[in-house]
């Protein structure tokens, strides 16, 4: 049987304007199995940088989306025993901390 282990969400850095850490631990709050869903692009490495130093190949205008996507997409934990009431509670708990985000 195959199955996934995430759902991502991605939240606009745009409209949502809560960091990524605040909103997965307020999420975590909620009861909502959440986390950061992908580390630091790996143009920002540091070993990446010395390799390359004012090389602008490796800007963040160059990588825009990936500048950006470590601070917008969040994880949410499936199981296989998910119901759409679980959804619905996922759904909720976003609403909750979305409106207390401004």
């Amino acid at each position: 049987q195959h199955a996934y282990s995430y759902y991502v969400v991605r939240l606009r850095g745009a409209v949502w304007k809560r960091p990524i850490d605040e909103t997965v631990a307020a999420l975590r709050a909620e009861g909502i199995a959440a986390a950061i869903a992908c580390g630091p692009s790996l143009h920002t490495d540091a070993a990446v940088r010395a390799g390359l130093p004012d090389d602008p190949r490796v800007s963040d205008d160059v990588f825009a989306a990936a500048s950006r996507l470590p601070h917008e997409l969040i994880a949410i934990s499936l199981h296989s025993g998910l119901t759409s009431k679980d959804m619905e509670q996922v759904a909720e708990a976003l609403r909750k901390v979305e409106a207390h985000s401004t």
